[in-house]
């Protein structure tokens, strides 16, 4: 399949208000103080609807803003890793956030999933050792495809997020985007 992926913008979304000064550290388990530093991918497929039907760049910045809002529950997702390896400095640097555009109907992916197609629509899993202590701890590639469908991968540092905690965030993210209440997203503790 020749899908050919054009980056928009790569922006860092942060936090809509800062991390208080008494969370601005949080201490990793001796699991994950020693476990490996891999970041755990996920996709998701929204073809268009008559529900999803604002423009690419309106879907956007609410995507963007719910997550910025979802990252107050969240505060880890936009820290760094500690130099020492043993916490999270939570420091409010904030998560990646890559807009890109597609040039196929998302149908064609959905008909004939290539993995190496599937493999271009969520962030790079790979960082560089040396970019450990610098690299997001939250990267999203959100995708639209010229038939008006997108994609949302996501790849969250499993140092910080399990499968539980992405869950969690998921949810929070998703109803703060789907209602646009604040309230909508309860708080995570940590």
């Amino acid at each position: 399949m020749d899908m050919k992926i054009e980056v928009i913008k790569r922006e860092t979304i942060k936090p809509s208000s800062p991390t208080p000064k008494h969370l601005r550290k949080l201490k990793l388990s001796i699991l994950d103080q020693f476990g490996p530093a891999y970041l755990s991918p996920i996709l998701f497929f929204f073809p268009r609807t008559q529900y999803l039907n604002s423009d690419s760049s309106e879907r956007s910045r609410i995507l963007k803003q719910s997550l910025s809002i979802s990252l107050i529950h969240f505060y880890p997702l936009a820290g760094r890793i500690n130099q020492d390896n043993f916490s999270i400095d939570c420091n409010d640097e904030g998560a990646e956030f890559v807009e890109a555009r597609i040039n196929c109907p998302l149908s064609k992916i959905l008909a004939d999933p290539d993995p190496r197609a599937l493999k271009k629509l969520i962030p790079p899993e790979t960082v560089a050792r040396e970019e450990l202590f610098t690299s997001p701890l939250l990267l999203v590639l959100c995708s639209f495809f010229e038939c008006g469908g997108m994609t949302i991968g996501a790849c969250y540092s499993h140092k910080i997020a399990d499968g539980c905690t992405i869950s969690r965030h998921l949810k929070c993210w998703a109803a703060v985007a789907s209602s646009s209440d604040p309230a909508a997203a309860l708080p995570f503790a940590p």
